[in-house]
């Protein structure tokens, strides 16, 4: 039985640069929508006049509602359409100090989303760092393809908040002049904001011509760091191989590789490794960052976006500010844009908590892939943690030292990471993974708060105006997958790996590893609810695996 082809029905931008339309002018000029600010950072920023009349008050709203309206300005969506949003952070600009108010969360602003525009309602939510938007859009083709939809919009979004520049700031990674990715004088990126909406669907008929499908989708990790990316780069390049394995194509038919790109000095480096051990360094490759920064969440669907006009109109963009390789591994960077007949397209992202995403689009497409074999699962083992009042830190240290550990570094987790850290270690107690290789187990969490606590602590540093308050090690929590990396680092998970935010625990996310084992995407997955908020705790997680004859 041959599996669902996954089109693009159409796509929306609001980026530095504008609309959809001016955004792609720009790139095929080489016009950058870097600036430097008042504050001397460069950045990129939206301008105002791109926002519809709106009520919303947070910055992110107006953004995302923006971006959704100009989308159905493009496509008519069939009735029972369902959203995805992806984002790092999300309404961030409404937190002051101990002051988390409910239009912050994401799960509001998705909501809002679904309501104002007549989607289905229950929207998924991803904070998966910065493959947020690849993840987004990997979520989406497997669930389209399994026939659990027909039409989904994916949206990504993030703004430009001191909230997230003071903390890049704090790890050191921010550049003063415009980014170079790869170049030997990279020194940092630049953050910019944007919002991107890619419409999905397995109907030919509602896609845009020529067709452009996504192919293949995978995630991986790097088992190594929680803030900083292999140096080896074998956790992209697994991702990579899934993905060109998924799509059912020879690595020769990759035409174009839009890669992450940031011009940090390690995650380019890492990159450079991965495409080497993927074989696939002499493959005309671009940065799409020296134009509208780093995005975040958004930059996997809005680079995205930009791949799909690349293939449409058989174009090649050039990477602005590269001139001199500054990696180990020499990648074939385009510097001029490029006019060619292009089929495929490998998109990729990498983020903090040593994710990795990768996928592949093609166009006119004749690969038709079977449907996979629709494996049985059973519950290996399942762990609950439950405790409320003020006494957390007690707690957590007495169920910790029940595992028999001497992890220094546990005590330096936040609060959200030490629950998950605990429960997994009592889930995984005996030798439930035993047998089962590292890139074919799962991690899959979901919770509502999100990293709220550890927010607000970071806030609370910004606001108190003493630049040695603002932590690293207290930013980089403030992304909820960090539970995930923490695990992935401590069992040598190297599998997909995904942190989902639901209003409610649903069971959203064991209904999701169970899609993963039935379709072949992982053997096991460590999954479920892990929600840490104010003095209330509520741990439940399982281990999934597929039965073996």
């Amino acid at each position: 039985m041959e599996s669902r082809k996954v089109y693009i029905g159409g796509y929306s931008i609001i980026s530095a640069l504008g609309s959809t339309g001016s955004t792609i002018s720009a790139l095929e000029e080489g016009r950058s929508g870097l600036r430097k600010e008042h504050n001397s950072d460069v950045c990129a920023r939206v301008d105002d006049s791109q926002f519809i009349a709106t009520q919303h008050r947070s910055r992110f709203d107006k953004l995302l509602s923006s971006c959704m309206h100009n989308l159905l300005d493009e496509c008519k969506l069939p009735a029972g359409t369902r959203f995805i949003l992806a984002s790092t952070k999300g309404a961030v600009d409404l937190i002051a100090g101990s002051n988390f108010p409910p239009e912050a969360f994401l799960c509001s602003s998705a909501e809002r989303i679904c309501r104002d525009y007549n989607l289905a309602p229950e929207p998924l939510i991803i904070s998966n760092a910065c493959i947020s938007g690849l993840s987004a859009l990997i979520t989406a083709k497997r669930m389209i393809e399994c026939g659990q939809c027909s039409h989904i919009v994916v949206a990504g979004c993030d703004i430009l908040s001191d909230f997230v520049l003071e903390g890049f700031k704090s790890l050191q990674s921010v550049s003063s002049s415009n980014c170079r990715p790869y170049d030997i004088e990279r020194n940092g990126l630049n953050l910019g904001e944007a919002c991107a909406a890619i419409f999905l669907t397995c109907s030919s008929g509602a896609a845009i011509k020529p067709l452009i499908s996504i192919e293949g989708g995978a995630i991986s990790n790097d088992a190594y760091h929680i803030s900083s990316p292999s140096r080896t780069g074998d956790g992209l390049a697994q991702a990579i191989d899934d993905a060109i394995e998924d799509a059912g194509i020879d690595k020769d038919e990759i035409d174009l590789i839009n890669a992450h790109g940031t011009a940090t000095i390690f995650n380019d480096e890492m990159e450079s490794r991965a495409f080497a051990l993927a074989g696939l360094s002499q493959k005309p490759t671009n940065s799409l960052k020296p134009y509208f920064g780093h995005t975040l969440g958004a930059s996997g669907i809005l680079e995205t976006a930009i791949c799909v006009h690349s293939l449409q109109n058989d174009i090649i963009l050039a990477t602005p500010g590269f001139s001199l390789q500054g990696t180990s591994r020499k990648l074939n960077i385009v510097t001029e844009n490029i006019s060619r007949k292009l089929q495929c397209c490998l998109k990729t992202a990498s983020g903090f908590g040593g994710c990795n995403a990768a996928i592949v689009l093609c166009k006119e497409s004749r690969h038709m892939k079977t449907s996979k074999v629709n494996h049985e699962i059973h519950t290996a083992a399942e762990c609950t943690m439950v405790h409320e009042g003020p006494d957390f830190k007690e707690f957590i240290k007495k169920e910790y030292q029940k595992l028999g550990e001497t992890n220094l570094k546990f005590h330096q987790m936040s609060a959200l990471c030490q629950a998950a850290y605990v429960a997994a270690g009592k889930l995984l107690s005996t030798d439930v993974l035993e047998g089962i290789d590292s890139k074919d187990t799962a991690i899959v969490l979901a919770n509502s708060t999100s990293t709220m606590e550890t927010d607000m602590e970071h806030q609370l540093n910004i606001e108190s105006g003493e630049t040695n308050r603002i932590s690293p090690a207290v930013f980089v929590y403030t992304l909820p997958n960090i539970a995930i990396g923490q695990l992935c680092i401590k069992y040598g998970i190297k599998g997909d790996n995904s942190f989902f935010l639901r209003e409610k625990n649903d069971n959203f996310a064991e209904d999701y590893s169970r899609m993963l084992i039935e379709q072949g995407y992982a053997k096991a997955v460590i999954c479920g609810w892990c929600n840490k908020a104010g003095e209330e705790l509520n741990v439940n997680l399982k281990l999934l695996k597929r039965k073996t004859e």
